[in-house]
C-alpha cells in the first residue's frame, strides 16, 4: 500500500454527551464482500459525496451499523471496516484518512488501515465474505469526525480507498446531527462479485445506495434475477459490477438527444442529486463490469455485466423529484434512457453485442408509483436516465368477425395498424426524427388482473417489422406498420393487449399519474376479444294473451315470451342482443331476457302467425318460435227483421229477405266469399241438410249504410211450406247462419 495524500487528522473518543444530541443516521457505502486485488497504490474503489447542512456544534460518527451498539453508561457505536482506507475530504480540503487503532505495520503503506493486524493473516480465509458479518473482529472503532465539520452548508467527500491485495468494507453509516440534503455528483458505489455457478439473489439483485432519506433518494438496483430464473442469463465468472452517479443541469440536456426520437423529451431534476448551489440535477446512472474474461474482461465496461437473450435484464432508479417533473401529457410516457459507457453531448454510441443498434435506448417497462423507473433489457450497455415526454407509438387493433366486441367465431383474426410517434411542437422540436417501428407485441388474456409489464409475458408473440432498424434515425424512414396474425379461441371473456416498439426501444405503453398508487403506473393497452359461438334460444312461448279467437282491430291481445343465451359452465355468454318479432326488437344484452310482451296485430283479417326471432350480441342467431292465430270480422250477428238460431224466422214464399248484419265498421262490399251467401233446404223444423245448397238469389244485392250491411234476397213462390237455411260466408272464413220457414 502506498501513503495517502496528508493523512494528519487527530482523532478524538467518543465523545461525551453524544446520547444527548438529535442524531440520524445516513447511509454512505453497502457492504462489499471482501475479493482479491490487483491495485499498487491507493485507488478509490467507492465514492459518496454528500451535502450537509450542520448546526453550530456538528456531531459525526462513521460506523457500520445506523444505531449504537449501547446507550448505557455511554454511547458507543459498531466498528467499521474498509480494507484499506476511508479516505474524507470536506468542502474540497486534502483528503484525510479517517480510520485509527487498525494496523499500519506496512511501512509501505503509511497512514491506518480500518482494519486490525489479525486480519492481515486471516483475510485468505475471508475471501466472497460479508465484511458486516465480521467487522466486530476485524474492524476499527467507529471514528469521530466531529472536528472535521462545520457550521452552515458543507461538501463532505469519503472514499473507500484499495491499495492491494484485497479489497472490500462493511456497511457505513454517517451518524451525525447535520442533515443530509442531497449528494453530489460523482459518487461511486462497488458491487459484489457475481459467480458464474448457482449465484445467489444477492449476487443477482443488488443495491447501490447514494442517498436513501425519504424526499432526496439517489438508488440504483441491477437485478439479473428473472433472467436467471428464466435460463437466458450469460454471466462471464467473477463479473464484478460497479455504479457511478453523474448530474447535468436539465438545460444541458437536449444537446444528448438531438437528432432522435427523444429530442423533445426532458430530463428529470432529482431533489436527491444537488450541484454546489443546491439546485436538482438530472442523475446520469452508468453501470460498469469486470470479469474474468482474458483482454477487456478487467476494463470496466458494460458490455462486460452479464447479458441475456431475451429483455428480462431489469435495472432500476429510484429518485424523488417535484411531482411536476414528471409529467406526461398525452401521446407521451416516461422514459428510462439507456446510452453507452461513454454518453456524452452527440455521441451515443453502442459497441459490442449492440454494435449498430440506435443510441440512445428506451427500454422502460415499469414506473412505480415511488418514482422507481424499471427497465427490461437484454443487456447492460449502460448510462441510464430518467426523462418525460417520450412520444409514443401508436397503435389501431382490429379483430374480425366483430360484432360489438363479440366473435361467433373460435378462429379470430387480428390486425394491427401501429403508426410512429408524433413529437409537438411539430417545428423547434431540437431535430425531431421518429424511429421506425421495429415490431409488435400481443397476448391474449382470459380474466383480470391483467399481466405486468414489467418482464416479457410468455405467451406473447413478437410479430417482427421486415425492415431492419438503422443504426441511426432518418427523416421520412419511420412509416406505418401493418401486422395480421390468427388466434383460436375458446368461447368466453378475453383481452387482448400488445404494444409496438420502435427501433429506439420504446414500448406503447400507457402511463397513469396517480400519487396514492405506489404499483406501476405502467399497463398495458388492451382490447377486449370476446368469444361466443353458442346460438341463443328462446326459452319460453310465445304465448298469446288472451285466448282466441281474434275479431278485427281487437285491441290488448299480446305476446309473451323470453330468450337466453347459453353457455357452457364457466363460460360468459355474450347475451340475448335479439328477442321479439322483428330485427330491431333490441333488449339490454344478458344471458336471459326474463319475460318480454309484444302486441299483437289484429289489424287485417285471416290466418297471422306470431314469431319470436332471437340473437346474441356475438351474432349468433337461434331457430325462430312462432305461434298461429285467426283474425275474424266481428261479426255480431243478424240484425231485425231476421232473427238467429235457433230461432226460426217465418217469411212468405216469393217475398224478399232483408239480412242485416254489422262488421262493427265499414270493410267494402268485398266480404262475401265467393258463391255466398247459400241457401240449404232443411227438413222442418230440423235443420239438417236434405239437399245441397245453392246460391241464393239477390234481389237487391249487398249494399252497406250507417253502419249496417245489408243483403236483399228474393225468395221463391216454389218453397212454399219448406224450410231452408241461409248461410253468409265471409272472405275471413267464418260462416254466419239463419233459419227460415216458408210460408
Amino acid at each position: 500500500m502506498k501513503q495517502l495524500s496528508t493523512m494528519a487528522l487527530l482523532l478524538a473518543t467518543i465523545f461525551a454527551g453524544t446520547d444527548a444530541v438529535a442524531q440520524t443516521s445516513y447511509q454512505l457505502f453497502g457492504p462489499a464482500n471482501t475479493r482479491p486485488s490487483t491495485n499498487t497504490s491507493p485507488k478509490p474503489f467507492g465514492t459518496s459525496t454528500i451535502q450537509l447542512s450542520c448546526p453550530a456544534s456538528p456531531t459525526a460518527i462513521i460506523s457500520s451499523s445506523p444505531t449504537p451498539t449501547s446507550t448505557s453508561p455511554s454511547v458507543t457505536y459498531a466498528n467499521v471496516f474498509a480494507d484499506n482506507f476511508i479516505g474524507l475530504s470536506v468542502n474540497g480540503t486534502t483528503q484525510l484518512d479517517i480510520c485509527q487503532g487498525g494496523y499500519s505495520g506496512d511501512a509501505t503503506e503509511g497512514g491506518t488501515n480500518c482494519f486490525t493486524s489479525q486480519y492481515t493473516s486471516d483475510y485468505p480465509g475471508l475471501m466472497g465474505e460479508d465484511p458486516d458479518s465480521f467487522v466486530a473482529q476485524y474492524g476499527v472503532s467507529a471514528p469521530n469526525i466531529s472536528s472535521n465539520l462545520t457550521q452552515g452548508t458543507i461538501q463532505a467527500q469519503f472514499q473507500l480507498l484499495d491499495s492491494g491485495v484485497s479489497l472490500g468494507n462493511s456497511s457505513i453509516y454517517l451518524i451525525t446531527n447535520c442533515t443530509q440534503t442531497g449528494v453530489a455528483p460523482g459518487g461511486s458505489q462497488l458491487g459484489n462479485p457475481i459467480p458464474t455457478q448457482n449465484p445467489s439473489s444477492s449476487q443477482l439483485t443488488q443495491n447501490f445506495l447514494f442517498d436513501s432519506t425519504n424526499g432526496q433518494r439517489v438508488q440504483f438496483q441491477s437485478s439479473y434475477t428473472a433472467a436467471q430464473g428464466a435460463n437466458t442469463l450469460t454471466i462471464v465468472d467473477n463479473t464484478i459490477p460497479t455504479v457511478t452517479n453523474q448530474g447535468i443541469q436539465p438545460t444541458a440536456w437536449p444537446a444528448f438527444v438531438t437528432g432522435t426520437s427523444f429530442a423533445t423529451t426532458k430530463c428529470v431534476p432529482e431533489t436527491g442529486e444537488l450541484d454546489p448551489s443546491g439546485n436538482p440535477l438530472c442523475t446520469f446512472s452508468t453501470i460498469l463490469c469486470t470479469n474474468s474474461a482474458p483482454g477487456t474482461g478487467s476494463t470496466p465496461m458494460g458490455d462486460n455485466c452479464p447479458q441475456s437473450t431475451v429483455k428480462n435484464v431489469q435495472m432500476f432508479h429510484t429518485f424523488d423529484a417535484a411531482p411536476s417533473a414528471v409529467s406526461f401529457p398525452p401521446g407521451t410516457g416516461i422514459g428510462f434512457l439507456m446510452g453507452s459507457d461513454s454518453w456524452s453531448p452527440s455521441n451515443c454510441t453502442f459497441v459490442g453485442p449492440e454494435t449498430g443498434v440506435m443510441c440512445p435506448q428506451n427500454p422502460i417497462t415499469s414506473f412505480l408509483g415511488d418514482f422507481h423507473s424499471g427497465s427490461g433489457g437484454s443487456t447492460t450497455n449502460s448510462t441510464f436516465i430518467v426523462v418525460t415526454g417520450v412520444p409514443l407509438p401508436f397503435t389501431v387493433p382490429i379483430f374480425s368477425p366483430n360484432r360489438l366486441g363479440w366473435s361467433n367465431s373460435n378462429t379470430v383474426n387480428l390486425s394491427f395498424t401501429t403508426f410512429p410517434p408524433i413529437a409537438l411542437p411539430l417545428a423547434n422540436n431540437n431535430g425531431f426524427i421518429a424511429a421506425p417501428i421495429a415490431s409488435m407485441t400481443y397476448g391474449i388474456d382470459s380474466g383480470t388482473p391483467y399481466p405486468d409489464t414489467s418482464l416479457p409475458i410468455p405467451g406473447d408473440v413478437t410479430l417482427l417489422s421486415t425492415t431492419p432498424c438503422p443504426s441511426v434515425p432518418t427523416v421520412g424512414s419511420a412509416l406505418p406498420l401493418s401486422e395480421s396474425a390468427t388466434v383460436n379461441l375458446a368461447d368466453g371473456t378475453h383481452t387482448l393487449h400488445y404494444f409496438a416498439t420502435d427501433c429506439a426501444g420504446t414500448e406503447e405503453l400507457v402511463f397513469t399519474y396517480n400519487q396514492s398508487n405506489l404499483g406501476n403506473w405502467a399497463t398495458f393497452k388492451t382490447l377486449p376479444v370476446n368469444v361466443d359461438t353458442t346460438a341463443p334460444v328462446v326459452a319460453t312461448g310465445p304465448t298469446l294473451s288472451p285466448a282466441g279467437p281474434y275479431v278485427l282491430n281487437q285491441g290488448s291481445v299480446r305476446a309473451s315470451y323470453s330468450c337466453s343465451d347459453p353457455a357452457s359452465t364457466g363460460v360468459t355468454p355474450s347475451g340475448v342482443l335479439v328477442c321479439g318479432p322483428t330485427a330491431l326488437s333490441l333488449v339490454l344484452p344478458a344471458p336471459n331476457t326474463g319475460t318480454l310482451s309484444s302486441p299483437v296485430t289484429t289489424s287485417t283479417i285471416g290466418p297471422h302467425t306470431f314469431t319470436v326471432k332471437v340473437q346474441d350480441l356475438a351474432g349468433n342467431v337461434g331457430t325462430p318460435e312462432s305461434v298461429t292465430y285467426n283474425v275474424d270480422y266481428n261479426f255480431t250477428g243478424f240484425f231485425a227483421p231476421v232473427s238467429n238460431p235457433p230461432a226460426w224466422n217465418a217469411v212468405k214464399a216469393g217475398s224478399s229477405v232483408l239480412l242485416k248484419f254489422s262488421l262493427g265498421g265499414n270493410e267494402g262490399l268485398g266480404i262475401l266469399a265467393a258463391g255466398a251467401p247459400t241457401l240449404t233446404p232443411v227438413a222442418c223444423p230440423a235443420i239438417s241438410p236434405v239437399a245441397p245448397s245453392a246460391p241464393m238469389v239477390a234481389s237487391g244485392g249487398l249494399s252497406y249504410s250507417s253502419g249496417v250491411y245489408t243483403y236483399a234476397w228474393k225468395t221463391s213462390t216454389a218453397w212454399k211450406n219448406t224450410c231452408g237455411q241461409v248461410a253468409l260466408q265471409l272472405i275471413d272464413g267464418t260462416t254466419h247462419v239463419a233459419n227460415f220457414q216458408f210460408n
